[in-house]
């Protein structure tokens, strides 16, 4: 239903707290650029300038850079589209591997590494420590998490 014919069903504009008695199809309440129409015809929130969380608004990722804007990783590369277009890698491309700006460090562990220097000296002391401990699982071979499991088990 859309009680006053303005393109947006009384549902969408009640659940972001517009008038379904009105014509507000032309307003920007979050100030994107993006008319509330224009959000629910992109399925975009009109009370968020950026809906999926990843540093760029929702104009932007429909109008210039064509990527998802309810997917933060457009390219499911592991890296948000925001900090790809910051860091000049491809929010389109999974480029996760690639090394943009030839230090020999992957795009990927660039960006993991951005995370830590965001986070409190303990809580990085704490995702080292994780981060290390799965690296050597995972590293492992089968025979020596074999061994390591008939050890603790009491086994040789």
């Amino acid at each position: 239903t859309d009680t006053d014919g303005d393109g947006m069903t009384d549902k969408f504009e009640s659940f972001y707290g517009l008038n379904p008695d009105i014509d507000d199809s032309g307003g920007d309440e979050d100030r994107d650029e993006l008319t509330n129409l224009e959000e629910y015809e992109n399925r975009t929130s009109p009370q968020s300038s950026d809906t999926d969380g990843d540093d760029l608004s929702d104009f932007d990722e429909i109008f210039v850079s064509s990527t998802d804007p309810l997917d933060k990783d457009s390219d499911a590369d592991g890296m948000p589209d925001g900090w790809e277009i910051e860091n000049g890698t491809d929010p389109l491309k999974d480029d996760a591997d690639g090394d943009v700006d030839g230090d020999g460090i992957s795009n990927l562990d660039e960006y993991l590494a951005s995370l830590l220097t965001a986070v409190p000296m303990m809580s990085r002391l704490a995702l080292i420590f994780l981060a290390m401990s799965l690296l050597l699982l995972g590293t492992a071979s089968t025979r020596s998490r074999g061994n390591l499991t008939k050890r603790y088990q009491g086994g040789q």
